[in-house]
């Protein structure tokens, strides 16, 4: 399990690598500090030697995969909608929003964290609260519209099992009243760029 929030490689990006470093790179990769590199430990003792890389060798890669899908993934899609409807180009703009962010954490403890396994070594509070920070990252530039790019396809992978897992343990799948409403009223009286008022 790799994750690392990446961004497609624009313009100003390669002026920025070309002032910086003096080289010419027409796809330069622009990320964000954090790294986490995950390895399920099944490898014979031949192996190179992943721990100095800064690589986490577990018995079970699964629970940090789920993690990864179900509080990162996921709340970038949930965050995308809600982001474009009031008009956010970039990630870090929408996650300074406080109806933005407060729907973030009450979906990540509400909808994502029940359906999750024990993550050894993992304080889930603290990885919650480094998402939201790594969404509100200026440096990362990463665009409403490119989180929202293959929504049917996400939409099934990433939040449909968390439903169904919630369904199954007989709790509702549904944030938070008290976040969800205030956030989709203001949606519903926002306009799109070009969208008629009638």
């Amino acid at each position: 399990m790799v994750d690392r929030i990446t961004t497609g490689t624009t313009d100003a990006d390669r002026a920025r690598v070309a002032d910086t470093i003096c080289v010419c790179d027409a796809w330069p990769v622009v990320c964000e500090p954090f790294f986490q590199w995950v390895l399920q430990d099944s490898l014979d003792d031949a192996r190179p030697p992943y721990e100095q890389l800064r690589t986490q060798l577990v018995a079970d890669v699964e629970p940090y995969e789920l993690m990864k899908l179900r509080l990162l993934n996921a709340r970038h899609q949930g965050l995308c909608y809600f982001a474009r409807l009031r008009g956010y180009r970039l990630v870090h703009d929408a996650t300074a929003d406080p109806l933005i962010a407060a729907f973030l954490r009450a979906d990540m403890d509400e909808e994502g964290s029940p359906t999750l396994k024990p993550v050894p070594g993992i304080d889930l509070d603290a990885y919650k609260s480094e998402l939201i920070a790594r969404f509100s990252n200026p440096s990362v530039r990463d665009t409403v519209a490119g989180l929202c790019n293959e929504s049917s396809d996400r939409i099934s992978k990433w939040h449909v099992p968390v439903i169904v897992d919630q369904l199954a343990a007989g709790r509702s799948s549904c944030c938070t009243p008290s976040v969800r409403e205030p956030l989709w009223s203001s949606c519903s009286r926002s306009r799109l760029p070009g969208q008629s008022s009638t």
